[in-house]
């Protein structure tokens, strides 16, 4: 027997009525969701072949006219407001952010009395259709959306956050599926934004979204591979989000470009400590770039040792720590998994006042971010990490 016949062993016409009008309007939901996507590819086909032609060109031109650091594209639209929660999802890239820091800074250094509640649920190779998670871990877009009053611990391990904005980090992972794959990493992400753009995960709004290229390919010499082949395929990539977030109005960050032209430019300077994944020096530069082409940062890093700008830093990633051990607690079979109740008892392994203090833990860490002295924009950067 199933679930549902389990939980309603009876029907009468009214229900089996409405349950009719439920899967007429899901159908209808489908359909129109359907023709969306096939006219969105339509159109990406279309651009995208357009644009083959001159690609070759464009790359010549980036390469002999932009230097590093230089350039900015037109700022993106996008802007959180007072008390808005802004949760970054996405690959590996997007969680180191998270151990370093800077752009998180430079967001609320820029909006110093917003009160901006920053989550980091991204997880290492992430791919826009492809995000593995351990068992009974749950559904992400449960941990998106409003929280529960009161919630019940033994019930809810992780409460909502009630996202107003999303910062989304995908397309390395899909790129070394090379130009076989570019359909369908098209089509994925496409899908992907899209389904986001259907939720209300503030229980008011779609969230406003952010969309963030993957950096290229370094070369550190063996036993690495030299990614040539791969920042062709990535440059690819780039071009397809690029599209993608156009049509559907999502401003889009290239770190690519900027990042290709620096190493040309720096060949001796590494962002990165396996050719893919940025080590600090890296997150402070990539970070400038990102707030360089949201418009809010020139590009001049303020002189100085940057001992303040240190300072709060060390409180984001504090607060940034605390929130990956209650959302990545290594002991997570313990807290949502197989070995969460005592099966004897039938009472939690982790007590609820613990578990509420985890929650407590997280707020009041975001309160101290409040509360503190932000440094300028400028000096966010102040202070180049050793390499």
């Amino acid at each position: 027997m199933s679930e549902e016949n389990f939980k309603h062993p009876t029907t009468n016409t009214e229900h089996q009525v409405g349950k009719m009008v439920e899967s007429e309007l899901a159908h209808r939901r489908q359909f129109l969701l359907a023709v969306r996507l096939a006219l969105d590819e339509f159109w990406l086909f279309s651009l995208w072949v357009t644009r083959m032609n001159t690609w070759n060109k464009l790359a010549l031109l980036v390469g002999a006219f932009l230097t590093a650091g230089s350039l900015v594209a037109a700022p993106a639209k996008w802007e959180p407001q007072k008390g808005d929660t802004i949760v970054i999802l996405g690959n590996t890239f997007a969680e180191r952010m998270e151990m370093f820091g800077y752009f998180e800074s430079a967001l609320h250094a820029k909006y110093p009395d917003r009160n901006l509640r920053v989550r980091s649920m991204a997880w290492s190779a992430d791919a826009v259709s492809y995000q593995p998670r351990p068992y009974l871990f749950g559904d992400l877009k449960d941990k998106l959306s409003q929280p529960k009053d009161n919630p019940n611990p033994r019930e809810v391990w992780f409460n909502g956050v009630g996202a107003d904005a999303l910062i989304l980090c995908f397309g390395m992972v899909e790129s070394f599926d090379g130009e076989q794959g570019l359909a369908k990493f098209r089509t994925d992400l496409n899908f992907y934004l899209k389904q986001h753009m259907e939720h209300q995960y503030n229980g008011k709004s779609a969230p406003k979204m952010l969309l963030v290229s993957p950096i290229a390919h370094e070369n550190l010499g063996k036993p690495f591979p030299d990614g040539v082949q791969h920042n062709k395929d990535i440059a690819r990539y780039v071009e397809v989000m690029r599209q993608v977030a156009e049509v559907n109005s999502v401003p889009f960050i290239d770190l690519f470009t900027p990042h290709m032209a620096w190493m040309k430019a720096h060949p001796n300077d590494k962002l990165t400590f396996n050719g893919i994944h940025q080590n600090e020096q890296g997150d402070w530069q990539f970070s400038q770039w990102m707030a360089q082409q949201l418009g809010w940062f020139d590009g001049k890093v303020a002189p100085g040792n940057g001992d303040e700008a240190k300072a709060f830093r060390e409180l984001v990633k504090l607060k940034n720590e605390r929130f990956w051990l209650h959302f990545r607690a290594v002991n997570g079979e313990y807290i949502y998994g197989r070995r969460r109740q005592i099966w004897a008892q039938k009472v939690p392994m982790i007590p609820d006042d613990e578990m509420r203090r985890l929650w407590q833990i997280d707020e009041d860490a975001d309160q101290d971010l409040f509360k503190a002295k932000k440094p300028s924009i400028a000096a966010v950067w102040s202070g180049k990490p050793a390499k």
